[in-house]
C-alpha cells in the first residue's frame, strides 16, 4: 500500500500556528525522529511553488517521501493525478479530512483513511528495524519524460 499523505491537512489538525513553514518543518522531523521505517511507501504532499522563492520538488527522508506539488497545481490536485495516471490506483490510501479530496479520490478507485487513523499508525509503526530504500517512481519519471518532450516539442 502506498500512502499518500494531505500534509497540511495533516499538519492543521495538529497544531493552529500563523508559522506554517517553521511547523512544517518541526513536524517532519518529528515524524522523521519517531518513525525510521515504514512497511510501505508515504509520500507527504504539501502545496507546493505558487510564488517567487516557495519551494517545488521533492524532499527525501530516511523514510518517507515529501513532496512540494508543482507551480499551479495544488497538493489535492497532486494526490489525484497521481492515482489517477496509477495502473493500480487501489492501492493507494490518502489521508486526509478534505471532503472534497475524499470524494475525487474514492472515484478514482482509491482509499482514504482519516489523519488520526494514521497517527495512530505511525505510533503503531514507531522505530522498526528494517530500511526499505527510496527512489523515483514510476509515476514521476513519467511525468518529468511528458514535461520534457512537451518542452523539446516547443522549442522546434
Amino acid at each position: 500500500m502506498h500512502y499518500l499523505v494531505d500534509g497540511y491537512n495533516l499538519l492543521f489538525s495538529l497544531q493552529d500556528s500563523e508559522d506554517l513553514r517553521k511547523n512544517r518543518e518541526q513536524f517532519l522531523q518529528t515524524l522523521e525522529d519517531h518513525v525510521r521505517v515504514f512497511r510501505s511507501l508515504v509520500t507527504i504532499v504539501f502545496d507546493g511553488k505558487s510564488a517567487y522563492g516557495e519551494e517545488s520538488g521533492y524532499a527525501y527522508f530516511s523514510s518517507f517521501l515529501v513532496v512540494f506539488s508543482p507551480h499551479n497545481q495544488t497538493a489535492d490536485e497532486y494526490i489525484v493525478e497521481k492515482i489517477l495516471f496509477s495502473s493500480s490506483p487501489a492501492n493507494f490510501t490518502v489521508i486526509t479530512q478534505d471532503k472534497a479530496l475524499i470524494q475525487s479520490v474514492r472515484k478514482a478507485k482509491a482509499h482514504t483513511k482519516p489523519v488520526q487513523w494514521f497517527l495512530r499508525w505511525v505510533e503503531k509503526h514507531a522505530d522498526q528495524a528494517e530500511e526499505k530504500p527510496l527512489g523515483d517512481t514510476p509515476f514521476h519519471k513519467s511525468r518529468l519524460q511528458k514535461i520534457f518532450e512537451k518542452k523539446w516539442r516547443e522549442k522546434e
